[in-house]
Formats: C-alpha cells, sequence, structure tokens
C-alpha cells in the first residue's frame, strides 16, 4: 500500500510538472523552424554570390572605372554576408548600428558599380550589384521588421532606377525592363522571408495549441487519480466505521475498552477528515500530509487533518521543507495529532500537536526560507512549519525562546528562524 502510494504521489508530481516542462515548447517550435529557414535563405544567398556574383566580379573586373573595383565591392559584400550569418546562426539578429553599417555598404556598392560600369550599362554583367545586394540585404533584415527589408529595396530600385535616367534618359524600354527585373527579384526575396515567417508562426501556435492539449489532458488524469484514491479512502474508512458499528450493536466490543475507544477515535478522525476535504484538484502538499497521516493511522494513532484557505501551487524544495517536520512527529505520534494548514495568500503554515515527543525533528532544508517552530511538555509535541512568499534568503540563523500558552498545558517554544 506505502509502495502505491508512493508511486501515486510521483506520477502526480510528474502531471503536476507538465505545464512547467513544456512551457517554452512553442518557443523551441519556433527557433527550430527558423533555424531552417534561415539555413535556407543563407544556402540561396551564398549559391548567388559565389554562382553568379563571383564570376561576374572576375570576368569583368578590367572593364569597370577603376579597375577592380567589382573584385572590390564583392569583397565587402562577402564581409557583410559573413557577419549576418554569423548572428542568424547564433539565433540573433544584427544591432541596429551594424544594420546601418552594412545596408550603407551594401547601397554603395550597388551606386559605386552604377558611376564606374562606363559602357556595360544598367543590365551588363559588369554592374550586378544592384541585382544581387537584394539577397545580402534579406540576411542583414532578417530578424528585424519586414517594413525595413521593403525600404531597403526600394532604395536599392530607386539607386538604381536614378543611374538608368541620368545615363540614358527616359527610354520606356529600359525601364519596363528594370520594373520587371525589380518585380522578379524583390517578389522572390520578400516571398522567401514573409514564406519563412508564416511556416515558423504556423510551427509556434501547432506547438501551443499541443502544449495546451498536453494540460488538459494532464489536468484530466491528475483529476482522475485524486477521484481514484478518494474513492479508496472512503472504502476504507466505510469497512472500519461497519466493523466497529456491527461490533458495538452485536456486542462484540465493548465501549468501556480503551483499545476500542482509540479505535473509535481513529474512525472518527478519518471520517471527519473525509468530509473536510475539498481539495478538487490535487494538492501536493495536502497529499503529502495525507499519507503521513495514514501512516500515524495504521500505527494506531487518530489523526485531525484540518485546512483553512487554499494552498495553491508551491516551488517543490518548498512543499518538501513543509513537510519535513511534520512527517516526523506523525511518525513519532501515538494517541491523537492534529495537523492544521493554513494558507492566506502570501503565508502558508503547517502545524502538528502530537501526543509523543521525539528528540530528532530536524529543521527544513537550507534555502527553503522556511521557519521552524517546536514546543514541548508533557509528552506532547508541537511542531509549526511556516513559508512567505516574499521572504528573503537566509544568511544567519538565531534561536529564541518564549512563552506560550496551550489549553491545559503551558509549553516552551524553540524557534529557529532567519536574519538577515
Amino acid at each position: 500500500m506505502s509502495r502505491r502510494r508512493t508511486r501515486g504521489r510521483r506520477r502526480r508530481e510528474r502531471i503536476d510538472t507538465v505545464p512547467i516542462l513544456r512551457s517554452s515548447a512553442a518557443d523551441r517550435a519556433k527557433k527550430i523552424y527558423d533555424k531552417g529557414a534561415v539555413r535556407g535563405a543563407l544556402a540561396i544567398a551564398g549559391t548567388w554570390h559565389f554562382g553568379n556574383d563571383l564570376p561576374a566580379a572576375l570576368l569583368t573586373w578590367q572593364k569597370v572605372h577603376p579597375a577592380g573595383l567589382g573584385l572590390a565591392v564583392w569583397c565587402a559584400y562577402t564581409v557583410v554576408g559573413v557577419v549576418a550569418a554569423v548572428a542568424l546562426l547564433r539565433g540573433r539578429r544584427l544591432e541596429p548600428f551594424a544594420v546601418w553599417i552594412c545596408t550603407a555598404v551594401l547601397l554603395a556598392g550597388t551606386a559605386a558599380l552604377h558611376l564606374s560600369a562606363g559602357s556595360g550599362g544598367i543590365f551588363e554583367w559588369p554592374n550586378w550589384a544592384w541585382g544581387a545586394v537584394g539577397w545580402l540585404g534579406l540576411l542583414v533584415l532578417w530578424r528585424h521588421d519586414v517594413e525595413a527589408t521593403v525600404a531597403f529595396l526600394s532604395a536599392n530600385a530607386i539607386i538604381t532606377t536614378a543611374a538608368l535616367l541620368s545615363s540614358t534618359g527616359p527610354d520606356r524600354y529600359q525601364l519596363a525592363m528594370l520594373l520587371g527585373v525589380v518585380y522578379g527579384t524583390a517578389s522572390l526575396q520578400l516571398g522567401a522571408l514573409l514564406g519563412a515567417r508564416m511556416i515558423t508562426e504556423t510551427a509556434r501556435r501547432a506547438a501551443a495549441a499541443r502544449e495546451a492539449g498536453d494540460r488538459v489532458l494532464a489536468r484530466g488524469i491528475a483529476a482522475e487519480e485524486t477521484r481514484l484514491e478518494r474513492r479508496r479512502r472512503y472504502a476504507t474508512a466505510r469497512a472500519a466505521a461497519e466493523d466497529l458499528l456491527a461490533g458495538l450493536a452485536g456486542g462484540a466490543l465493548d465501549p468501556d475498552d480503551p483499545m476500542v475507544r482509540a479505535r473509535c477515535a481513529i474512525a472518527a478522525a478519518r471520517l471527519r477528515r473525509l468530509v473536510t476535504e475539498t481539495d478538487d484538484v490535487p494538492d501536493p502538499l495536502l497529499h503529502d500530509l495525507r499519507a503521513a497521516a495514514d501512516v500515524a493511522e495504521r500505527r494506531g494513532a487518530a489523526v485531525t487533518l484540518d485546512q483553512v484557505g487554499a494552498v495553491g501551487d508551491l516551488p517543490t524544495e518548498v512543499r518538501q521543507a513543509l513537510v519535513e517536520a511534520p512527517t516526523e512527529v506523525l511518525a513519532a505520534a501515538h494517541g491523537t495529532a492534529r495537523v492544521t494548514v493554513v494558507s492566506t495568500g502570501d503565508d502558508i503554515s503547517v502545524s502538528v500537536l502530537a501526543d509523543g515527543d521525539t528528540p530528532g525533528v530536524v529543521g527544513p532544508p537550507p534555502g527553503a526560507d522556511v521557519s521552524l517552530s517546536v514546543e514541548r511538555e508533557d509528552g506532547q509535541l508541537w511542531v509549526q512549519t511556516r513559508w512567505r512568499r516574499s521572504a528573503q534568503p537566509s544568511s544567519t540563523t538565531t534561536k529564541s525562546s518564549s512563552t506560550v500558552s496551550v489549553p491545559g498545558q503551558r509549553q516552551t517554544r524553540s524557534t529557529a528562524s532567519t536574519s538577515s
């Protein structure tokens, strides 16, 4: 039974952590698809730059003035492409000042070849830069607004149009050719950018939807486990109550027998705990305390568990620190024990008042920001663990003693508290 309870608690803890473990699933999907799109854009830009621009720069280096300017522009474009590729492959985007520098270099190369191509003209091979610069600009502005890419392509088209009009005049055939080239290249580049972003966003939404579905499924599984666990506890309590009532009614049990009274107290405490349960969703803190209470009841103790306020989600280390000392007290309890969980939003406390005294009650793990209070007197032990959500990390631990009044007793409290 204990082993099955342990497996159930571990399973519930795994279920409760599903939303945390998968909280970045949408972001991971977005990064994966964006990385694939970046590699595709790099492949296209690199193929064009080395397969088209480099042969044009090498074969026409003497046809521009001064000679070799095309090779210099190609080298500058290569540096810009490498800078953009490194940033994109690292999952980052170029900073604004780097974007300004890179776009200025790209547009300056276009203007320089327009001015230096000479008799090569706008549509000849020596003037290759204005048709190729769009793919490099796409890499530079990949993770920036689409409007920035449109502005860059428009600036490149304006520079080319101005060069065409200044060299040949308003020739409608060449203007139509220029319009066709600009439209063909810009549509491919913007299509690649928008398509990549659409696919990436679709993948992100699909992952977010899957994540939401997993959360709903996990809550359903946890609720079903809670229902089955509650039915099991009701069955146990009912069987115990039926045996006692049948024995008392049939005369087989003597109400004056201390053992019979102890069994009745245990059964009454168990029924009271089941009646006062309010956790419609799994609560790991109460689950741990109920498991400890069940162990104490099997040893013959009558345990009462009361809850005031909703506990809510707690970090695992805090929950473990809150139940550490109460669990030890319940393990050593005999006779009666009363567990009280009080939650007031930012303040959560777990206290146990039990018959029996154990000197080995330990404090919460360091760094959990959980305070521990202990009182012992006349064979009874009172322990309280307390945690505040706004608690600051502790630097030192001090011990103090004070006298408190408990109904029917006078006890001395030894408090372990944290101070900065």
